[in-house]
C-alpha cells in the first residue's frame, strides 16, 4: 500500500510540474505576440504619419526645396506691365488677340505682326484680303527697326530687324516693367545666359520668347517661328542688322 500512494504523490507532483511549465510557456508566447503586435502597429502609424516623430523635418525639406528667384525687380505686380494688363500702353490694344509680335525688354516698344485682322472694336475680321501688307516701325532712340510683310489669308509673316541697342538685353531696364515673377519666368525660358533684347510677344497669353544668336526655329505656343541670325562676315552686315524671321501658326 505504501507503494501505490508514494506513486500516486509522485505522478500529482509531475502533472503540477508539467502544467506549470506550460502556463509559463504560453505566458511567454503570449508577451512575444503582444509585443510584436504593438511593434507592427507602431510601424503602420509611422508609415501613415510620415515625419511625425520628427519635428521640423518637413519643414526644412520644403525650406530646401524653395530657391531663390534668379533675376530680382523692384517692380510691383500691379504696376507690372504684363500683370496689370499693360496701363497706359498700348499692350491694352493687342492683349486678348491672337497675334504675336516684337518687343524690346529694354524699353517694352513694340511691332506688332497682325496675322489675323481685328477691327476697331476688337472683333476678328474674318473675311479675306487682297493681297498682303509691310509696314516699317522705328522704335526710336537707337532702338529697333522692324520691317513687317503680313499674309493673313496665308496666316503667316516675315520680318526682317535691326536691333541697335536692343541688340543687349538689360535686366535692370526689363526689371522696371516686369515683376519678380514675369521676369524669372521669361529668363527660364532662354537656352543662353546671354539673350538678345528683343523678344517674341503672344498678345492671347501675355508670354515673351527672348531671340538668341544660336536659336534658328523653336515653337511658341501656337506659332512656328524660324529665324535667321547668323553673321554674314563680308557683306556688309553690321553687328545688330540682318535678322530676318518668319512667323507660322502652329495650327497651319
Amino acid at each position: 500500500m505504501k507503494k501505490i500512494f508514494t506513486f500516486g504523490i509522485s505522478r500529482k507532483v509531475c502533472i503540477l510540474f508539467i502544467t506549470s511549465v506550460l502556463l509559463l510557456l504560453a505566458c511567454i508566447v503570449g508577451a512575444g505576440l503582444s509585443n510584436r503586435q504593438r511593434g507592427d502597429k507602431t510601424r503602420q502609424w509611422e508609415q501613415e504619419q510620415p515625419g511625425q516623430n520628427e519635428p521640423g523635418q518637413s519643414q526644412e525639406s520644403d525650406i530646401e526645396q524653395e530657391e531663390p528667384p534668379r533675376y530680382r525687380s523692384d517692380t510691383a505686380p500691379e504696376d507690372c506691365l504684363l500683370c496689370n494688363g499693360g496701363k497706359e500702353t498700348l499692350l491694352t490694344w493687342y492683349f486678348g488677340q491672337e497675334n504675336v509680335g516684337f518687343i524690346s525688354l529694354n524699353t517694352f516698344k513694340l511691332s506688332c505682326v497682325e496675322i489675323n485682322r481685328y477691327d476697331d472694336h476688337k472683333k476678328l475680321i474674318e473675311e479675306p484680303v487682297k493681297g498682303s501688307s509691310s509696314h516699317i516701325l522705328n522704335t526710336g532712340d537707337d532702338g529697333f527697326l522692324s520691317l513687317v510683310s503680313e499674309d493673313p489669308n496665308r496666316g503667316y509673316a516675315r520680318a526682317s530687324l535691326t536691333f541697335n541697342n536692343d541688340e543687349v538685353l538689360d535686366i535692370k531696364k526689363a526689371g522696371k516693367f516686369l515683376c519678380t515673377d514675369c521676369l524669372n519666368r521669361m529668363m527660364s525660358e532662354s537656352w543662353s545666359d546671354e539673350p538678345y533684347g528683343i523678344g517674341v510677344i503672344d498678345f492671347r497669353t501675355k508670354d515673351i520668347r527672348l531671340l538668341e544668336p544660336d536659336i534658328t526655329a523653336f515653337i511658341f505656343n501656337d506659332y512656328y517661328i524660324t529665324c535667321d541670325l547668323r553673321r554674314k562676315k563680308g557683306r556688309g552686315f553690321k553687328r545688330g542688322d540682318g535678322f530676318v524671321g518668319f512667323l507660322l501658326p502652329g495650327e497651319i
